[in-house]
């Protein structure tokens, strides 16, 4: 995936330009921003 993705750039100087994401990131820290906020509001609703 990466060496397909630096292709592309290499070919599309505007794609050089602007913010990246590294989705493996945010894969990751999705499920876990969700689990804490369901564990959260599950400790508030027995409270």
């Amino acid at each position: 995936m990466v060496d397909l993705v630096s292709d592309v750039i290499e070919k599309n100087e505007e794609l050089r330009e602007g913010l990246w994401v590294d989705l493996g990131t945010v894969l990751v820290l999705l499920p876990l921003g969700l689990v804490k906020s369901f564990w959260e509001a599950r400790e508030g609703y027995c409270h």
